[in-house]
């Protein structure tokens, strides 16, 4: 599975002063593979250019793929339950060891909750009144077709005047092709806009001319691509970064172990792995037994 998402990635930009990509290379050159500088420019407008080999995750698939790790282990079980975030860390908690016990219970099954992950996103706000988290709201547009490469573009809006990026995100085997992006800080309205779709649209038709499906290219981006879905997420971003750290708690007489897992903004899928492993070690780290204090 993994070996599919490996391709070609090609990072733009429109400012000019980017020596570094031709001298010295970006700072992650050495992280990656198939590093180089590229003379001739990907699209019009840009300044300089740097192609690698990089990973593109497809996300239904892969959400579908840890969940059928998660259902093969005989001794975990999935339970869809709406918690009262209102209620603070304590309330919600409690709600969630009474869920767990109750599952485990219908099946003929004792259980002793010991430890829960925090992985709340944004409803850590509210469940344990975190005033640094914040939505950062993103709209992305499916279209069909695979574009050949994944494409990142750094410059400025020609009609806005202001920063943006544009990707290209190509899903292997899917017949699909994610485009955007959005990046709006405090906003958490879910609806899409037709105007982020069309601005969207616009910047992207150069960058994936393989999937222009004709027609006049000064005219309607939304005529030059196959609209598949336009989507709307509420990155939960926090101000100083993640929290991913241990409390305990008394919860019905029992001393319970909470790890927080949080705040990830929009890098949820490049930090997962590292997190789950911070986050198993400080489980294992609280379940060993501690040493006497002399």
């Amino acid at each position: 599975m993994l070996d599919e998402q490996f391709q070609t990635s090609i990072a733009m930009w429109d400012d000019a002063d980017h020596s570094d990509i031709r001298e010295g290379g970006l700072w992650y050159a050495g992280d990656v593979r198939d590093y180089e500088p590229l003379s001739c420019m990907p699209a019009p407008g840009v300044a300089a250019a740097a192609s690698f080999t990089s990973i593109a995750v497809d996300v239904p698939r892969y959400t579908m793929f840890l969940l059928r790790r998660i259902r093969r282990n005989a001794r975990a079980r999935v339970v869809r339950k709406r918690l009262p975030t209102d209620a603070g860390l304590i309330g919600t908690v409690q709600c969630a060891h009474w869920v767990a016990r109750d599952t485990w219970r219908a099946q003929s099954q004792d259980v002793v909750v010991d430890a829960v992950v925090n992985a709340t996103g944004l409803g850590a706000a509210r469940m344990v009144g975190d005033g640094k988290m914040y939505p950062v709201r993103g709209q992305t547009v499916l279209v069909r077709g695979e574009a050949n490469a994944i494409r990142t573009r750094h410059g400025i809006d020609v009609e806005t005047g202001q920063s943006c990026i544009s990707y290209v995100i190509p899903r292997k085997g899917s017949g699909t092709t994610v485009l955007g992006g959005c990046n709006e800080p405090g906003r958490s309205e879910r609806e899409p806009e037709q105007g982020t779709t069309a601005v969207i649209l616009r910047r992207c038709r150069e960058l994936c001319p393989e999937l222009l499906i004709g027609g006049d290219t000064s005219g309607d981006s939304s005529d030059l691509f196959q609209i598949v879905q336009v989507q709307v997420g509420l990155r939960p971003a926090r101000k100083g970064g993640s929290r991913v750290e241990r409390e305990i708690v008394d919860i019905d007489r029992l001393s319970l172990t909470i790890v927080h897992a949080y705040g990830h903004g929009g890098a949820g899928f490049q930090n997962s792995v590292g997190v789950a492993n911070r986050v198993i070690a400080l489980l294992t780290d609280a379940a060993m037994p501690q040493p006497a204090k002399i």
